[in-house]
């Protein structure tokens, strides 16, 4: 059965993390973080959204954002994700997934002059 799809509203900030399955490196060399950084400026050019602040690593990446519409967050890192994958197994001559299915993200919520993050199940109210 598939998953439901997740609505991330606009107008909050959100933690967005995806990594690489079995422990794969998605990023080898320094040509492969360059390589993310183009996609990551086509994706932004079609789907703009407002990044705060990012990190890729070897095996994952992490982004602050903050999605202006309903439905943002889900349209750029979509677009994000399937742009890269053929990058990255193409470039390799990989076959498959080599990211996890879905994208997590975590609403981060500003209290009294420090960020908290909730869970999917927990409330950002």
């Amino acid at each position: 059965m598939p998953r439901s799809a997740r609505v991330a509203p606009g107008g909050l900030v959100y933690h967005v993390l995806n990594r690489a399955n079995g422990r794969l490196r998605l990023f080898r060399k320094e040509p492969d973080f360059l390589a993310f950084y183009q996609v990551l400026l086509q994706a932004h050019a079609r789907h703009s959204i407002r990044i705060l602040s990012w990190c890729i690593m070897s095996n994952h990446w992490h982004f602050v954002v903050w999605p202006r519409k309903d439905g943002e967050l889900s349209r750029f890192f979509g677009y994000l994700r399937r742009i890269d994958r053929m990058t990255v197994l193409g470039k390799h001559g990989r076959r498959g997934s080599w990211a996890v299915g879905a994208i997590d993200y975590q609403v981060v919520k500003q209290c009294g002059g420090s960020a908290v993050a909730f869970g999917a199940g927990d409330e950002a109210g």
